[in-house]
């Protein structure tokens, strides 16, 4: 019994302490300088492009004295929070290390929407690994690169590390809404079947980000 109180403490602090760093991230970037020299548009209609360069911090977040929070913060139990960070981050840096950061954070939100939706899951990880991990293997995989081997490339570097820091982030709920709660996208080289059923709403980057109509 004492064991299991002391390893439960444990995980307690692990995740306090991720929450920290979080924090601290954010407050670095933006008082760093990164944020004033920030080149992001605001979203016009539904086919505005955010262009610009990778050092866009909270999209179009320069001015304000107050970090935008575009949703309530996903904070799971300090037992399943690191697993959760870990999906979020793998989504992240496989399927937009490439993208700017507003390219990454739109990733980001369209799995923590598909969190909140009741159509998916309701874990970050269940998201994120729907098809692979789902016994009846409806609908494929709904992120390529849970199928597509990429798993077998082992992250790391600078990319790896943004991309968690990012997750954790996304996870407290900070940044601000740039997919109008879109819960789907794909590479603008592509042209899915399943896009027509959907309302587009933004394309960020590469990506062309969908939400359900109505």
């Amino acid at each position: 019994m004492m064991k299991m109180k002391k390893q439960a403490e444990r995980s307690d602090i692990i995740a306090i302490a991720a929450v920290i760093v979080a924090l601290c991230g954010l407050f670095l970037m933006v008082n760093g300088g990164s944020v004033e020299n920030a080149q992001a548009r605001a979203v016009t209609g539904p086919s505005a492009v955010y262009s610009g360069r990778s050092d866009i911090v909270l999209a179009s977040f320069t001015t304000a004295d107050v970090m935008p929070v575009s949703r309530g913060a996903l904070l799971p139990t300090a037992k399943d929070y690191q697993k959760e960070l870990t999906c979020l981050t793998q989504a992240i840096y496989y399927e937009a290390r490439s993208e700017a950061y507003s390219g990454r954070l739109g990733v980001a939100e369209v799995v923590l929407n598909r969190v909140s939706d009741r159509r998916y899951p309701s874990s970050v990880c269940g998201v994120v690994f729907q098809g692979p991990q789902d016994k009846n293997k409806k609908g494929g995989c709904q992120f390529s690169f849970t199928c597509d081997g990429s798993l077998a490339t082992r992250p790391k570097g600078r990319a790896w590390e943004d991309a968690g820091q990012l997750a954790a982030q996304a996870m407290l709920g900070f940044g601000r809404d740039l997919t109008s709660d879109a819960t789907h996208y794909h590479a603008d080289y592509v042209d899915p079947v399943w896009a027509a059923r959907l309302k587009r709403t933004v394309q960020i980057g590469r990506h062309i980000f969908y939400r359900f109509a109505g």
